[in-house]
């Protein structure tokens, strides 16, 4: 229980510092746009133009604030959406709402909003910005293959998830990739567009920005794989914890990770948030992909710690 404190307020730390991250590199691209611009407008002498330079970096300071607003408001929206999820109401599937009312009174937390993705392929997703702003997503493979018990048990892990934090980090985390994404796409729709004027506009763009447009996506990444892999031990423990049945957890995992099935709906900007890294599919136990780059422990590895909790003969 100590370990899981500690993963809360070192998520919370790191949240924080996420968002400060997410404000200066957004500075840094509005800049480039901005000077950009005023360099295509008003010539490259403007470099020397100290006022320019000052007004500019403020512009794009408060610029960046508003994106982080946006971002840091928008990101669960943008996660729901980007997975193609639908709203569950009691009258769609009471069992599933059932479940998750109950793992909510278990960890102690304001029950989430449910949602399914209609899709064969078989996962689970949370996202939110922590206990009362959370989502908790199903598939409809996953709705249709495990039992309740493992169904709870998926629910747990997730609900585990927003308790620690971890959501709220790894949704900040998919906000900031993805607006990294939709910047350099605005760079290359005016690189390619057809009026003259806004096509010079992304010739000048791209000199001054392309360091930037490079790094965002390894920036992103590496964001995502700063929360270490451990938070998936220490909410399959806590699921376990709330459970009671550390076995059904197992389970579920095992079955998830051989779906031959890939989710469509999916990229590396949200990846992260599934339960099972929905990137590697079908792999089973004896197809080992865990690397520096992963951003899931290895299932085999998950399932054996779990045993070893319950004590429980595989």
């Amino acid at each position: 229980m100590a370990q899981f404190e500690s993963l809360i307020r070192a998520n919370k730390a790191k949240s924080a510092a996420l968002v400060v991250l997410f404000i200066l590199f957004f500075a840094a691209v509005v800049f480039g746009v901005l000077f950009g611009i005023g360099a295509f407008i008003y010539g490259w002498p403007i470099v020397h133009h100290r006022i320019a330079i000052l007004t500019t970096a403020l512009a794009a300071l408060g610029l960046a604030l508003g994106m982080a607003g946006l971002c840091y408001y928008g990101a669960p929206s943008m996660v729901l959406s980007s997975a193609g999820a639908e709203p569950v109401t009691k009258g769609d599937d009471p069992m599933l709402l059932d479940v998750v009312e109950e793992m909510a009174v278990a960890s102690n937390l304001p029950p989430p909003a449910v949602y399914r993705i209609d899709a064969p392929s078989l996962n689970a997703l949370a996202a939110g910005l922590g206990p009362g702003k959370a989502a908790i997503v199903v598939t409809r493979g996953l709705r249709q293959r495990l039992d309740r018990a493992q169904l709870q048990a998926v629910v747990a892990h997730e609900l585990a998830r927003v308790a620690s934090g971890d959501i709220q980090l790894m949704t900040l985390a998919a906000g900031f990739v993805g607006l990294a994404v939709l910047v350099q796409e605005f760079v290359k729709s005016l690189v390619g567009a057809k009026e003259p004027a806004l096509a010079a506009l992304g010739l000048v763009l791209v000199p001054v920005m392309l360091p930037i447009l490079l790094s965002a996506p390894v920036l992103g990444r590496l964001i995502q794989l700063g929360v270490s892999r451990q938070r998936q031990f220490l909410a399959d423990a806590e699921a376990a914890r709330m459970t009671r049945y550390p076995e059904a957890l197992a389970q579920a995992l095992e079955i998830i990770d051989a779906d031959p099935d890939p989710l469509d709906e999916v990229s590396l900007a949200t990846a992260h948030l599934y339960v099972v890294s929905p990137l590697v599919v079908g792999s089973g136990d004896d197809e080992p992909r865990e690397s520096a780059w992963s951003s899931h422990p290895l299932v085999a590895e998950r399932v054996r710690r779990l045993r070893a909790i319950g004590n429980v003969e595989g």
